[in-house]
């Protein structure tokens, strides 16, 4: 009984220990947050990461140039084709429309434009076979 009365006892004691260990540790999570408020962890944690982000981004660029210089001219093509995309789909069907390409081709199911590039295609072939470079390409 004695033996249940001290391993009581020092239940007791071990509990209002650990109480008050968790009641000074909020008081200064409390003090903390007074002193660097919210926000201000909020912004230090970006900081944090757009410093991590910027270091891999910078490190890809420099072990890939011609990655990012490809994918960077593209987008620039892009952006211009965009901005100049009425006055080059204006283009585009005046030359159709000179060509004839857009028409059937007579006695053909094809469009004269399809036989065209069949054509161009069959051309470039028989240059690449004079030429030995057909595997090549």
């Amino acid at each position: 009984m004695a033996d249940l009365k001290r391993q009581l006892e020092e239940d007791l004691a071990l509990r209002d220990l650990a109480k008050h260990l968790v009641k000074r540790d909020v008081e200064n999570i409390k003090g903390d947050v007074e002193q660097k408020g919210l926000a201000s962890r909020f912004a230090d944690r970006m900081k944090e990461g757009a410093e991590g982000a910027l270091d891999e981004s910078t490190d890809f660029v420099k072990s890939n140039p011609g990655r990012v210089g490809s994918v960077a001219g593209l987008g620039i093509i892009l952006l211009i084709a965009w901005l100049f995309r009425e006055p080059l789909s204006e283009f585009f069907d005046e030359l159709l429309k000179k060509l004839h390409l857009d028409e059937l081709a007579p006695g053909s199911s094809k469009t004269r434009g399809e036989e065209l590039a069949e054509a161009l295609d069959d051309h470039a072939s028989a240059l690449a076979d004079k030429l030995n470079i057909g595997e090549n390409l």
